[in-house]
């Protein structure tokens, strides 16, 4: 009777589940229970950087749009450009120079047939190549041509007697003073340090906090850059008739009087050093300091040698004449300008060779010294050119501009400033050209022209670095 009565009990107890299971799925009429909303409007998620974002012509914009909202919204745009489009959810495209300067709104809209639809605005502003991103206004000029540090710090030296540290925004991280003015084009070592010399006659090093590592007494101005080997040793020149070997620690190691001032820079290659000086010779030391030839021209050598793929060496003189001797010191050949060269030449990865003259153009030259073309400016080109990844050439000029030529010798754009341009350019990897003037000022312009070209020696003292080392 038990066993009954138990059965009886556990019958109406799972009977009872049962009905409240399905009362709870429906399957009952449960009908006055709420329903579950699964729709919602559209949503942006994503925020553009900058407001108006700078597109930079020549270079692809895009922008990656992340949207919210159930069912999946569908985008589109209006107010859009022809070089604009809507793939899947990015916007992208590549403005061409016709559309520098533009200022656009364009109008992005999510839709997913539950309102409110989701729209979002978006201003962009066509950035032409030449176009000046920022300026800093020095105490006095800037001869100095500008190094880069791989985290993107801009150095250069001024004649206010400072070597200015940038970030590539602008701002100003620290400015360390030598006590007189600064000519030397500083280098940037593989730990962080700068290196730079200054009419107060020693060679500085300067941590990359700004602060002073150790300087090196030497005779003279320092009005040479520093070159820095791979061990290390800083080679630099001076006013005082004297070219000097510098250890890490900031010791000579040894030094040799030269039969003039040495202005030149120093390029290290084939395991020897090269320089020019005051007594119209283009000097070859070997690590120890001991000549190993020299070569003779007609008149005072400011050059900085660059160094070809072969091994030849090629540097101008006052005498009027681009040089490219061979590694025995043998000359290959002579090139002709109609003025002084000062200024130092680059090489490109064709091997075409790129010098100014005080005849007050830009040269190109063919490897084996004959002509290419010639580019005239309005003064003398004392500036050294720099070469980008696409064939681009940035130079400055006396008469006051920044150019840029197309690999032809054809003028892309120029930038003017208020006083000569004998500082040589500076390419960032985003194709940021940096570059100072003796109007005092140091300048950041939009490049469309990409980075630092991969060739033998792409710009004075061969690298972002400027090391002068290849």
């Amino acid at each position: 009777m038990l066993i009954k009565q138990l059965a009886a009990t556990s019958t109406i107890a799972f009977s009872a589940a049962l009905v409240l299971v399905l009362a709870i799925s429906g399957c009952d009429g449960g009908e006055n229970l709420p329903a579950v909303n699964y729709e919602s409007a559209p949503l942006f998620l994503s925020t553009p950087l900058s407001n108006p974002a700078a597109v930079l012509e020549g270079q692809t914009f895009a922008y990656n749009i992340q949207v919210s909202g159930r069912p999946a919204p569908i985008l589109s745009i209006s107010g859009a450009p022809a070089w604009l489009s809507l793939t899947g959810n990015t916007l992208t495209g590549t403005p061409g120079p016709q559309d520098a300067g533009a200022f656009l709104t364009v109008t992005l809209t999510a839709s997913n047939g539950v309102m409110p639809m989701a729209q979002q605005l978006l201003n962009l502003q066509v950035i032409g190549a030449g176009t000046l991103k920022w300026s800093f206004a020095a105490a006095d000029t800037i001869f100095s041509s500008p190094a880069l540090a791989p985290d993107g710090t801009i150095y250069v030296g001024t004649a206010d007697t400072r070597l200015y540290a940038f970030n590539p925004d602008g701002t100003l991280k620290w400015s360390y003073s030598t006590g007189y003015f600064i000519t030397s084009s500083p280098t940037v070592g593989p730990d962080g340090t700068i290196y730079v010399g200054s009419a107060d006659t020693f060679l500085h090093a300067v941590k990359p906090d700004g602060t002073l590592l150790w300087k090196s007494p030497l005779t003279g101005f320092v009005i040479s850059s520093p070159s820095l080997a791979a061990d290390g040793t800083v080679y630099v020149g001076t006013s005082g008739n004297l070219f000097y070997s510098i250890s890490p620690a900031g010791l000579v190691n040894w030094s040799h009087p030269m039969g003039g001032a040495v202005v030149s820079t120093a390029a290290l290659a084939n395991g020897f050093i090269y320089v020019g000086s005051g007594d119209k010779q283009l000097y070859t030391f070997n690590s120890a300091g001991s000549v190993v030839w020299t070569f003779m021209t007609g008149a005072t050598i400011k050059s900085s040698p660059a160094v070809a793929a072969d091994g030849s060496i090629i540097f101008g003189s006052q005498d009027g004449s681009l040089r490219c001797l061979d590694a025995a010191g043998g000359l290959r050949w002579a090139y002709a300008t109609g003025g002084m060269v000062d200024s130092s030449p680059t090489i490109a990865a064709d091997g075409t060779i790129y010098v100014g003259s005080a005849d007050k153009k830009l040269h190109a030259v063919n490897p084996d010294g004959t002509p290419k073309w010639s580019y005239l400016t309005g003064d003398t080109v004392w500036s050294s050119a720099t070469i980008t990844t696409d064939g681009t050439i940035y130079f400055g000029s006396n008469d006051k501009n920044l150019y840029a030529l197309d690999a032809g010798g054809n003028l892309k754009w120029k930038y003017s400033t208020a006083n000569w341009v004998r500082s040589s350019p500076a390419v960032a990897p985003d194709g940021t050209v940096y570059v100072g003037s003796h109007d005092k000022s140091f300048y950041a312009l939009y490049g469309a022209n990409g980075s630092l070209a991969n060739s033998p020696w792409p710009k004075f003292r061969a690298n972002a670095a400027n090391t002068g080392r290849r």
